[in-house]
């Protein structure tokens, strides 16, 4: 599926929004925040599994 394509039938034709959700590469560390003595309230497993159930709801 092509760019256009997507952007077509999920976000109303908007290329940059679609390429931005879909396309990009984002990864976060705590590293320095952990430094400074935070620790993380949740486990991450909810949200893995909401994403996953997201993505396989979309591609069916």
């Amino acid at each position: 599926m092509s760019l256009q394509e997507a952007a077509d039938r999920w976000m109303n034709g908007n290329t940059i929004f679609t390429e931005t959700v879909f396309a990009s590469n984002a990864r976060a560390r705590s590293d320095r925040a952990r430094e400074l003595g935070w620790q993380p309230k949740f486990d991450a497993s909810p949200l893995q599994s909401a994403i996953e159930a997201d993505i396989k709801a979309i591609l069916g």
